[in-house]
């Protein structure tokens, strides 16, 4: 068998695997989550009153109900490629901006959360947009963190610079976030507050920005 044959085969049944491994957490979740928290299920049949608007990066290594040990009904999520926030625009709706208004207008969620994370594609797609060639709708989204880079300061390893730059980012989403008419009311009447955090993948630890020193804690 040819190589290329032998790569599409792997390739289909890695699909076929991955596609099994699903259906086979799904009837593990019928079987023992949902019988374990049925109470819990059939009080939100009849809707949800999150406390908490959570959001994040769409990678895969995410997990926000397990990092913070949250249940269904407790987070009001938003993902998208490095946890962006659009600029405020009254002229322009965006499915960012719907999800923003909806949880605080209507769910009346009195926190957000704007968590970022250690190798962010998205991030280091900033720092190398030459690689988005191929992507025009990955590159284009990304204009939402690109100043996040311009203040950054140079340093002579880009992990360093990577780490950096996810920081600025939480900051800059967090500026956006605060423009929403909706929000800004919200968080001047003592009803809403902000944090930008960063997980770190391989350690499993969260840093918070402190408004009060300026700078970023452990949580």
């Amino acid at each position: 068998m040819k190589r290329s044959s032998l790569h599409k085969a792997g390739s289909k049944a890695a699909r076929t695997n991955g596609f099994k491994k699903l259906v086979k957490g799904v009837h593990k979740f019928q079987l023992e989550h949902f019988g374990e928290n049925r109470i819990l299920f059939e009080k939100l049949a009849h809707g949800q009153k999150p406390q908490s608007l959570f959001i994040t990066c769409a990678d895969s290594r995410i997990d926000p109900n397990l990092i913070t040990g949250s249940k269904p009904g407790d987070l009001f999520v938003m993902r998208n490629i490095a946890n962006l926030v659009p600029k405020y625009d009254s002229s322009t709706s965006t499915e960012a901006g719907a999800v923003i208004e909806y949880a605080v207008s209507v769910l009346g969620v009195s926190e957000i959360i704007v968590m970022g994370h250690s190798d962010c594609g998205g991030i280091k797609a900033v720092l190398h947009p030459e690689k988005l060639n191929t992507l025009p709708a990955v590159s284009d989204w990304l204009t939402h963190a690109a100043p996040a880079s311009e203040d950054c300061c140079a340093f002579s390893e880009e992990v360093v610079e990577l780490d950096e730059i996810t920081r600025n980012n939480v900051l800059l989403q967090i500026t956006h976030l605060v423009a929403y008419p909706k929000v800004a009311e919200a968080v001047e009447n003592g009803k809403l507050r902000i944090h930008g955090w960063i997980y770190e993948i391989e350690t499993g630890s969260i840093s918070y920005f402190d408004q009060a020193r300026k700078g970023w804690c452990k949580l």
